[in-house]
């Protein structure tokens, strides 16, 4: 879970995925009063109970499947960020690249997950347990 206070890997990748969703937010690492409010204002729009916490149903409207054909922008930095902090490297520009397909595809095969070089909900999860706990302050 993710929520104020948290700092680095979890809390970056929380407002990567709110910025390809279309909030106007800085992806600092630092979950403090502004990425609270932004994500409350997207659990509200999404019918999700608006506590400003990102728990598993938060995570599941917060996550966007990427591949090749789709691949917004803020959504692939989140990726690229989270594969190269679980280990996996690549280059984090934003661009879904074939370098960017290679190491998803390590990353899926590492985990033991179906090696489709494809962003789906299983790789994400992969992707958030891969970071490990919280930093809190």
């Amino acid at each position: 879970m993710a929520r104020k206070g948290d700092l680095l890997w979890k809390a970056r990748a929380v407002q990567y995925l709110l910025r390809a969703h279309g909030h106007d937010i800085e992806a600092d690492g630092d979950f403090g009063v502004r990425t609270a409010a932004a994500v409350k204002k997207f659990q509200a729009a999404h019918g999700l109970l608006a506590d400003g916490k990102v728990g598993a149903r938060t995570w599941s409207h917060l996550i966007i499947r990427i591949d090749s054909q789709h691949a917004p922008q803020q959504a692939v930095v989140a990726l690229q960020y989270l594969l190269d902090n679980s280990g996996t490297a690549t280059d984090i520009t934003g661009l879904f690249t074939p370098s960017t397909t290679r190491s998803l595809e390590t990353f899926q095969r590492d985990r033991a997950l179906p090696v489709t070089g494809v962003a789906d909900r299983d790789t994400w999860r992969a992707l958030l347990t891969a970071q490990g706990p919280g930093i809190h302050r």
